[in-house]
């Protein structure tokens, strides 16, 4: 499954919770965050709304997730802040 597959059923999944109708499709559900869980780390690097997302859905749907297993995409987030930040100040004072 393609990242951008992967979020779409990402958000289909979540949109399908919001709605309220998510007990009609809990089988199709538990395939997708079951596949999720075991592959998630390969797909997401860099993509913040993704990995929240992924991570709270399978949070949300008893699977145990770790934290710690996103700390090296935390190292990636915070050097790409950081250099936003830079960026920013600079355009400020020019």
């Amino acid at each position: 499954m393609t990242p951008s597959k992967s979020l779409e059923k990402l958000e289909l999944i979540n949109t399908i919770q919001c709605l309220g109708v998510a007990y009609h499709f809990e089988r199709e559900i538990e395939e997708a965050l079951s596949y999720m869980c075991t592959h998630y780390e390969e797909y997401w690097i860099g993509d913040l709304h993704a990995i929240a997302l992924c991570f709270r859905l399978l949070r949300q749907h008893g699977y145990y997730v770790s934290c710690g297993k996103y700390h090296s995409i935390n190292k990636q987030m915070k050097k790409l802040i950081h250099e936003n930040m830079i960026y920013l100040i600079y355009q400020k004072y020019l």
